[in-house]
């Protein structure tokens, strides 16, 4: 008894310790596929009847023929729903968050790989998800099925766009990339009680403090 009392606090420990952004019992953003506009690197759009977006790396997934495909991420520029307004930045389809002026917030919420492998070695009976899908799979298909049981860790990713740039959100990309008036901003900024790396409404603040 005592030994089952141990492992559920050591359990949920480990999920408290990964799970800062949250957890999924699902592979992807929406419960179910729906319509959504894509606009491809060329400038063509298209649309897509049934499509999500990809836990696992924030990609585009859709169903053609029967069968869950993953698109080639560098052939998409941008993707809408009716509820969000996804770009691509870097390899990553990210939702726009919040707009300050002209500048915006941009935000991806990916599966922590690295946090639920630490979970599965906490629990052996863990369901041992398979991560190693191809990046660019266009004609092969997806398993999504078995979520129902399976509670996946959580991460945000944050990027800036400032005077028409993008930054990855992180005080070492900040501080490299921006002018110095601005890196002393967020030198100040960050010291402030309360800020967090992994809170939006900080993040914004921020965003303000470097118009």
């Amino acid at each position: 008894m005592k030994k089952t009392i141990l492992f559920i606090i050591i359990l949920l420990s480990a999920f408290a310790e990964a799970k800062a952004d949250g957890v999924s019992s699902s592979f992807t953003v929406y419960p179910e596929f729906k319509a959504c506009t894509i606009t491809l690197s060329d400038g063509r759009m298209l649309k897509q009847n049934l499509a999500n977006i990809f836990l696992k790396n924030s990609t585009l997934l859709y169903i053609s023929g029967g069968l869950t495909k993953q698109a080639d991420v560098k052939v998409v520029s941008a993707v809408d729903f009716d509820d969000r307004h996804y770009v691509r930045i870097d390899t990553l389809l990210c939702f726009l968050a919040d707009t300050v002026g002209a500048d915006a917030l941009f935000q991806a919420t990916l599966i922590d790989i690295p946090a639920y492998n630490r979970l599965l070695v906490n629990n052996h009976q863990l369901t041992n998800i398979d991560f190693s899908f191809n990046s660019v799979i266009q004609t092969s298909s997806i398993d999504l099925e078995n979520e129902a049981d399976i509670q996946m860790p959580l991460i945000d990713v944050f990027y800036y766009r400032i005077g028409g740039k993008m930054y990855r959100v992180h005080e070492r990309e900040l501080l490299r990339l921006l002018p110095k008036e601005k890196r002393r901003v967020v030198k100040t900024f960050v010291e402030m009680p309360g800020f967090s790396w992994n809170k939006k409404e900080s993040l914004v603040s921020l965003l303000k403090a470097l118009q």
